[in-house]
């Protein structure tokens, strides 16, 4: 496929025909957790959010604690012990070559559809910048930065899901991080970006300012600005596109069909960059989920960089994690109708960081019982409600589900590892996902 242009790639090889592609395009992106209830309609501070962040007063100080209270009441435990059994029972001595063959014949995408897709991608976001350019020359925007399992070798099953940040470039000096951990709002993993020195600086004399409420620069109007842009971009007349809005996602997607009947989608994400802290603007459920105003300013901490940095430390001696990984994104994916099937890919990517501290062995031929080893700490942290992520341990990746979802996820993954159901989680179904 190397060498081929945009319009080569986009035919079905009959060049007689007229290719047809059509981008639908839409603030959507991946869901903070599809198909759950993840948050209680808490009505904690919410006559307050009528002001405060939302109204651009201060919000940052949180409550003093009283004469009692101490750090180790206030502070959850977060040494969990999570070292697999290792009286784990006997595995079928064909676990290994049917996880093998599962990964070679199904989760691994075809290298050729992996560089045609990324062809693809890249034509799209050649398109998407030029749009920006042309439409907005007074925002500082930079370049679109490649994340995501896309650009870690961790996709899964077909090459349809990028990820990509797109850089709005802020001035250190008119700008701060709130940790949204010492506010009110009390959110570990998210911060609110305040306009700072507007003695110097004032309110109307910063490009972005146009995207305050308060003081406090806001995703969702970023995210609702872009949308529009695009919408114009692909106005009437302009049959190639239509404009896919959903309330429940929160970043900017577009979605290509290509070829004779593949399709692919670009999540973009915008992202900014505050001394060496990177925050990337996905709304915190609480809003994009429940309307929750007092959390609709906060951005999330990514640390996309440090993952990175980590895969690249753990898979330098080419043993199984990346393979362990995908073949629980795959299982979970394919898993219809089980609690597993909710599981966020992070989480398993999570669990990986965590288990890969206590072991060393990632051998190929470990394969299955590191695959084991994953369940065996996610029940551990099940057991716990609480998965710290592996960079703030802070930020419990479980908070996000409700205690009923996590009560059944914890039997369900229990019921797999007593009763030794592994290989019957290897299920295949039809390439291709719906978006």
């Amino acid at each position: 496929m190397v060498g081929l242009s945009f319009a080569e790639i986009m035919s079905s090889g009959d060049r007689k025909k007229q290719s047809t592609m059509s981008f639908l395009v839409g603030a959507v992106g991946r869901a903070v957790i599809s198909g759950l209830a993840f948050y209680g309609a808490k009505k904690l501070y919410e006559d307050y959010w009528k002001g405060g962040a939302v109204s651009g007063q201060a919000v940052e100080d949180k409550p003093t604690k009283g004469p009692g209270d101490s750090e180790s009441e206030t502070e959850e435990d977060t040494d969990i012990d999570i070292r697999p059994d290792s009286h784990r029972q006997a595995q079928p001595v064909n676990l290994l070559k049917s996880l093998e063959d599962y990964f070679e014949s199904y989760v691994k995408p075809s290298m050729s559809e992996v560089e045609t897709a990324r062809k693809v991608v890249a034509e799209l976001e050649e398109y998407v910048l030029e749009m920006l350019d042309q439409s907005c020359p007074e925002l500082p925007i930079g370049k679109l930065i490649h994340t995501g399992s896309a650009y870690e070798d961790l996709q899964v099953i077909t090459p349809d899901d990028f990820d990509t940040f797109l850089q709005l470039r802020l001035d250190s000096s008119q700008w701060e991080l709130i940790d949204g951990k010492d506010t009110l709002l009390d959110s570990p993993g998210y911060a609110l970006v305040k306009r700072s020195n507007q003695e110097f600086f004032k309110v109307g004399s910063v490009p972005w300012d146009r995207f305050l409420v308060g003081y406090y620069l806001s995703p969702q109007k970023i995210l609702q600005y872009f949308q529009a842009l695009l919408q114009r971009s692909v106005g009437p007349g302009k049959k190639r596109f239509t404009i896919e809005p959903s309330v429940k996602e929160n970043s900017l997607s577009v979605t290509v069909i290509y070829g004779s009947d593949q399709k692919l989608r670009l999540n973009i994400i915008p992202m900014v960059k505050i001394g060496d802290v990177t925050m990337a603007g996905r709304l915190h459920p609480k809003f994009a989920l429940f309307g929750m105003d007092g959390y609709k300013n906060l951005w999330r901490r990514s640390y996309v960089e440090e993952e990175e940095a980590m895969m690249k430390s753990l898979t330098s001696q080419n043993g199984c994690q990346k393979d362990c990984l995908r073949i629980l994104k795959a299982i979970s994916m394919n898993d219809y109708g089980s609690p597993l099937h909710l599981v966020e890919p992070y989480v398993f990517k999570t669990i990986l960081f965590h288990l890969s501290q206590i072991e060393e062995n990632w051998d190929k031929q470990v394969l299955a019982e590191r695959v084991i080893d994953m369940f065996m700490v996610l029940d551990r942290f099940l057991d716990q409600r609480k998965l710290p992520n592996y960079f703030n341990a802070d930020v419990n990746l479980f908070e996000s589900y409700t205690d009923i979802y996590l009560r059944e996820l914890k039997h369900y993954v229990n019921h797999v590892i007593t009763r030794n159901k592994f290989s019957t989680l290897l299920r295949q179904k039809s390439p291709g996902k719906d978006f």
